[in-house]
C-alpha cells in the first residue's frame, strides 16, 4: 500500500508542474510550485521509507 501512495506522489510531483505550465489560466507562483514539489517528493520519500520498514517481505 505504501508503494502505491509513493507512486502517486511521484506522479503528482512530476506531472502537475507540466500541466500547470501548459495551462496559464491556473495561477501558480514559483514559490507555490516549489512548495508543492517539496511536499509531494517529501511525502513520496516518507512512503518509500515506510514501505521498506513495514511492508511484508
Amino acid at each position: 500500500m505504501f508503494w502505491i501512495i509513493a507512486t502517486g506522489c511521484v506522479l503528482l510531483a512530476v506531472l502537475m508542474p507540466i500541466y500547470w505550465k501548459r495551462h496559464p489560466e491556473i495561477k501558480a507562483t514559483p514559490k507555490g510550485l516549489l512548495i508543492f514539489k517539496l511536499a509531494a517528493w517529501g511525502l513520496a520519500a516518507i512512503m518509500i521509507v515506510c514501505a521498506l520498514l513495514f511492508e511484508q517481505k
